[in-house]
């Protein structure tokens, strides 16, 4: 599967990972420079452990020791989530280039994210709402089905 890669420099696979990216996934140009500027921060980081080494010898293991490293920069769950799937696009890049066998980010754990609930309203603010609102006045009847709606559409 070696086509060259000892030949290739990092930012030649980059040039073809932007054209890959803008063109087959059809990415905005602003989520281009992102997955650019993440994968070459990996490529930063393996040339400072002293690993540079072309594509197709990258194993899942420093993908792994890289998204741990990041975990110890103090990188919350959601920025190791972004940066291991801009990893996993850039390995199913050169999947399909045709540079490597296998993906380098298989079976690599995603951080999990938590995600926020939207606080609800308790029932008394409920009822303090509808309180609030003088439903003989021309507009009180509008007014208590916008709540109604509101309340019905997750406010």
């Amino acid at each position: 599967m070696d086509k060259g890669d000892h030949t290739m420099t990092t930012e030649e696979h980059l040039a073809g990972f932007m054209r890959y990216l803008s063109v087959l996934d059809g990415l905005a140009p602003t989520s281009v420079a992102v997955y650019l500027r993440l994968v070459r921060e990996f490529f930063l980081w393996m040339a400072g452990n002293d690993s540079s080494r072309p594509v197709n010898e990258l194993t899942r293991q420093e993908v792994a020791r890289y998204l741990e490293w990041c975990f110890y920069r103090g990188n919350g769950n959601q920025t190791r989530h972004t940066k291991l799937t801009a990893l996993r696009r850039f390995s199913r890049y050169l999947r399909y280039e045709g540079r490597i066998s296998q993906d380098i980010t298989a079976d690599v754990p995603k951080p999990k994210i938590r995600k926020r609930f939207i606080q609800k309203f308790t029932w008394e603010e409920h009822r303090a709402f509808f309180r609030a609102i003088d439903r003989d006045k021309e507009k009180g009847l509008r007014d208590i089905v916008i709540l109604i709606l509101a309340g019905f559409c997750g406010l």
